[in-house]
């Protein structure tokens, strides 16, 4: 026997047909300089706005790394707009998702505009300072050189620090309330496994303490153990699978790359097998990273692997990044202030998630997470200057040592030096720890084959300028995409199976090639092989409208046996708390009615 049973018109209404909001990524699908702009409209009005991340890209210029300022005049059109933005959510602390902040506070300034609050995690907020005044002090120099205005200084960034409201992961945060004397929208963040600090959000929106809309955008996310820091963001996504979102915007960084990745231990083992033998060969092996976070994540691992003898003990490892140097810093003053606050509180769920991972994946050989970074200090000396980086280039040239340096993009940082000294010998390799940035100098050096020249910017510390510079590159560049703590082929797959999204979008893609020609590789993936139709990239200049409607049911499906098994879901739904009290009622009374229904059918049959 099979029943619909029709909710009550007065219990269930759909009270959000008329409320929709807009999505629209600024910069287009591709990786680089992630913006995305929420737009609440209700009838014919937008009343508020939002934005998540601002991100900035650089573009090559005769040989100099400079910015990409067609982001930020895109920028510039939206703070004109009405209604204006008041809430600004950042993600995590890298630079094409939070480059651009600086220049949009002197904007709101110039125009005389009520500065906008910024949200995020409080590890990202000690980032992002230490992260916006080393992108300053690598661009103003070639921004000189090369004639090009850079838009924004100190003070900038020191106000747009100044406006950051951090916050913990899971606490709730109204960004609006009372739009149109009814709608209200908050967020979340959760721990998204891609670095320290960085958050998946969750925006709900309410009409009338009705949930009408749940947006999940996943930022950079991995689910797997891929940092040696945080673990993967697997529980973050059984923690809000229900109710079902809305909509679901995903990073799609890996989606056409079928790459191997694993946890830590198969981080560990891969590495090994790429630095090992230069190493014992005398070989100097160059570590390039992307500063924030990942150098401390490099570190710990290097500090793990020669522990367990994966890597020669006596290797000697120089570590030449200041801004590595300055966040290693913050992470271990952010423990040690944590655990000097929060050792008295026993609820393990008002803890936070990089604290309680560390303490999971320590508490074995007895060493306390303060002691974590501590013992990243694998490194023998810190590089201080061009002297002293001169100095080890020649003193350790043939010695089988290791330097941890940026930049991984091969277009500006210290690593340009060991690139002048050590690239033009085959013995040593570069290796670039992540995925190296499509159209950035090192894509190209990876993709030439040894022997082959390059040019290359040096400064020259008495002009205070840059010169360009013509060497033949012969050293091994490679990269080691394992050791990037983004979302796999198979983790973006789970990450849908597990929301069944009515809804999706894709932003964040390495993709090259036109629009086309990448659709037609995204829909043998999607549709044909994992039959997903709901999805859209979020094209530049396109704007999505997706409609907010009362999340609760319209009716459900009973057949003989199922009305049991709703008391029992009934109680999960209060115990969860994922329902509003009305349609608690209104499951009360299909149980009530099932049964009524179940005895005059057995009536009937005798």
């Amino acid at each position: 026997m099979m029943n619909t049973i029709k909710a009550s018109k007065n219990l269930l209404k759909n009270m959000g047909g008329r409320l929709n909001v807009e999505i629209e990524d600024l910069n287009g699908y591709r990786v680089g300089a992630t913006t995305l702009l929420f737009s609440f409209r209700y009838k014919d009005n937008v009343i508020a706005r939002i934005l998540i991340d601002a991100g900035l890209s650089t573009i090559e210029k005769d040989g100099l790394e400079v910015l990409r300022t067609v982001n930020l005049d895109k920028l510039e059109n939206i703070i004109n707009q009405e209604p204006r933005i008041e809430h600004i959510i950042i993600t995590h602390a890298h630079e094409d998702h939070c480059g651009a902040i600086p220049w949009l506070i002197k904007l709101y300034r110039e125009k005389n505009i009520k500065l906008p609050v910024i949200h995020t995690h409080n590890l990202t907020k000690h980032q992002f300072k230490i992260a916006q005044r080393n992108f300053y002090d690598i661009f103003n120099i070639p921004a000189k050189n090369t004639g090009e205005k850079y838009c924004w200084d100190y003070n900038d960034i020191e106000i747009a620090c100044q406006r950051i409201e951090s916050c913990s992961y899971r606490q709730l945060v109204n960004l609006y309330s009372n739009l149109e004397g009814r709608f209200s929208i908050d967020f979340r963040l959760y721990p998204n496994g891609h670095i320290v600090g960085s958050g998946l959000v969750e925006i709900l929106v309410r009409d009338k303490d009705k949930l009408v809309g749940k947006i999940i955008y996943t930022g950079d996310i991995s689910l797997r153990n891929g940092s040696f820091l945080v673990d993967g963001a697997q529980s973050t996504i059984e923690d809000i699978r229900e109710p079902p979102p809305t909509c679901v915007i995903t990073e799609g960084t890996y989606l056409l790359k079928r790459i191997e990745k694993g946890d830590r231990t198969f981080i560990k083992e891969k590495l090994q097998e790429k630095i090992r033998p230069i190493l014992e060969k005398s070989g100097n092996v160059v570590l390039c990273v992307y500063s924030i976070d990942r150098a401390s994540n490099v570190l710990v691992c290097l500090r793990e692997m020669k522990e367990s003898g994966q890597i020669p003990p006596r290797t000697l490892i120089f570590f030449d990044t200041t801004t590595g140097a300055a966040i290693d810093r913050t992470y271990r003053n952010a423990l040690e202030e944590y655990f000097g606050r929060t050792f008295t509180i026993e609820l393990p769920w008002e803890k936070e998630a990089f604290a309680e991972s560390l303490v999971n994946r320590y508490n074995q050989s007895r060493i306390l997470p303060v002691q974590l970074l501590d013992k990243s200090y694998v490194y023998n000396d810190v590089i201080r200057g061009n002297e002293h980086r001169n100095e080890i280039i020649k003193k350790y040239e043939g010695k089988g040592c290791i330097i941890v340096t940026t930049s991984a993009t091969f277009q500006g940082g210290p690593v340009l030096e060991y690139l002048r000294k050590w690239g033009t010998k085959s013995d040593n390799l570069f290796l670039i720890m992540g995925s190296a940035i499509p159209g950035t100098k090192a894509e190209k050096m990876i993709k030439s084959k040894p022997p082959f020249s390059e040019k290359i910017k040096v400064y020259d510390p008495v002009s205070n300028k840059f010169f360009i510079e013509e060497i033949e590159i012969r050293a091994k560049i490679e990269e080691f995409d394992i050791i990037s703590a983004h979302a796999t082929f198979i983790e973006l797959r789970r990450i849908l199976s597990s929301f069944k999204p009515k809804l999706f979008f894709i932003t964040h893609l390495g993709a090259r090639g036109n629009d086309k020609n990448v659709r037609e590789k995204i829909d043998s993936i999607l549709k044909k092989k994992w039959s997903l139709n709901n999805y859209y990239l979020l094209s530049e200049g396109f704007k999505y409208s997706v409609p907010l409607e009362n999340l609760t049911p319209f009716y459900l499906i009973l057949d003989e046996d199922l009305w049991e098994k709703l008391r029992s879901v009934g109680k999960k739904m209060n115990r969860k708390m994922i329902v509003d009290r009305e349609w608690r009622e209104t499951l009360r009374d299909l149980i009530s009615y099932w049964e009524e229904l179940n005895k005059k059918v057995r009536l009937e049959k005798k």
